[in-house]
């Protein structure tokens, strides 16, 4: 921290007069947002760990990955590299209704939710969908055209980039962009700030550009293990939690909960499979109940 920074911080502080509030440096990206912020925040949220990680994939990926014991990489035609994706602190998955597969069974969905610690290397940390920027919203972030300009480089950026424009991580979660967001007004101050906050509020963006636009991308460019250490939790279909090595994670610990599957497409149970994923953060004390009641 430079001097300048430290200083405007000891005034920030004793300008407050609430000495419950307890304000924290939140270290978002120094290239994305370029400067320190802070905010006032409840002590008992401040001291919470980061959230988990989530990745989504399908049943017919779930015995390959269950007997490698790690999600493996893929090619990413966007950075030209192989790479596993994840999002940080909720489910973010679709699949357009034409991308369905002639057998449903094979395609039902597979939430994988782990440990920020169970990411053994971070490749980059976007503030959105890296496949949906160049084809639907890069216009909308016209200060920094090179995409490599928004890695929020750490989970800690990234938890603190949730906590600078959300008004809670619940509202983050559930993407509640029309009452769960701090005021337009605090993010005015840099063009950065304002153009990402327009993103968030889905402003002059292409009518297909879904709740992606600002769900925190983390790559990783190393497997990431599969095991009792690592993960939170797994939602399944019920018939899957047959898979005798998703029996024997759970024996280990691992939280596997299932859910009734009929061979709906994975885009008719995002929303359900978001409830899933909500009660098991919250069982975990991640996240808070009650959002939205």
């Amino acid at each position: 921290m430079t001097e300048e920074h430290a200083e405007d911080e000891k005034r920030l502080i004793s300008e407050t007069n609430d000495g419950c509030l307890l304000y924290k440096r939140l270290r978002i990206g120094t290239k994305f947002l370029l400067k320190l912020l802070r905010e006032a925040c409840d002590p008992k949220v401040t001291d919470e760990c980061n959230l988990p990680v989530v990745h989504a994939t399908s049943w017919e990926r779930l015995d390959s990955i269950l007997a490698s014991g790690e999600v493996g990489l893929y090619h990413c035609k966007v950075f030209e590299e192989d790479l596993c994706y994840l999002f940080y602190g909720r489910l973010a998955f679709r699949l357009e209704p034409e991308d369905s597969h002639p057998d449903q069974t094979t395609q039902a969905p597979i939430v994988f939710v782990f440990k920020d610690s169970g990411l053994t290397s971070v490749k980059r940390i976007l503030p959105f969908d890296s496949g949906g920027y160049y084809q639907m919203f890069r216009e909308r972030l016209p200060v920094l055209e090179d995409i490599g300009e928004f890695d929020l480089e750490d989970v800690d950026h990234a938890d603190g980039l949730v906590n600078l424009f959300w008004k809670s991580r619940e509202a983050y979660f559930f993407f509640d962009y029309k009452a769960g967001m701090h005021p337009e007004n605090d993010f005015l101050d840099t063009a950065q700030k304002a153009a990402y906050y327009s993103l968030l509020q889905k402003r002059n963006v292409d009518i297909k550009v879904d709740d992606r636009r600002g769900s925190i991308e983390v790559a990783s460019d190393q497997a990431v293990p599969v095991s009792a250490d690592t993960l939170v939790g797994v939602i399944a279909p019920i018939s899957s939690m047959k898979n005798r090595r998703l029996i024997e994670l759970q024996k280990n610990g691992v939280d596997v909960r299932g859910y009734l599957y009929f061979g709906e497409s994975a885009i008719e149970l995002t929303a359900q499979l978001r409830k899933d994923v909500y009660a098991l953060l919250c069982d975990k004390g991640l996240l808070k109940p009650g959002y939205g009641e």
